[in-house]
């Protein structure tokens, strides 16, 4: 028996005649049954519920959710906090980022003009 060594970068060339994909899709088809989504219009009000649905949820895990606005970027941050230790446990995105993505703005803006 000759065992093949795979890589990160021949993986797919190694397993792509010992796949059925065409199997693989057909079961994923029949498997996942997810909710038609509408494209026409969005309920405001469904939207809200869900948000308070998820809010109330995270409340009786003991963890907090804010959102907020990040001022240069104008892009919302959502963030996780423990209720206990009052730390941050989950973050998107990161307003690190957005701050890093704000001064590269400004920079590449600013030296453009000169």
């Amino acid at each position: 028996m000759k065992i093949q060594e795979v890589t990160y970068s021949n993986f797919m060339e190694v397993v792509k005649d010992k796949i059925n994909l065409d199997a693989i899709k057909a079961h994923a088809k029949k498997t996942i049954k997810a909710k038609p989504v509408k494209t026409d219009r969005v309920d405001k009000k469904e939207i809200f519920e869900e948000i308070k649905r998820f809010f109330k949820k995270m409340n009786q895990h003991n963890f907090t959710v804010t959102i907020s606005l990040h001022q240069k970027s104008k892009m919302y941050v959502i963030k996780v906090i423990d209720n206990e230790t009052k730390q941050v446990v989950r973050e998107a995105p990161l307003e690190k980022i957005l701050d890093m993505i704000s001064f590269m703005e400004e920079f590449i803006k600013k030296h453009r003009r000169a």
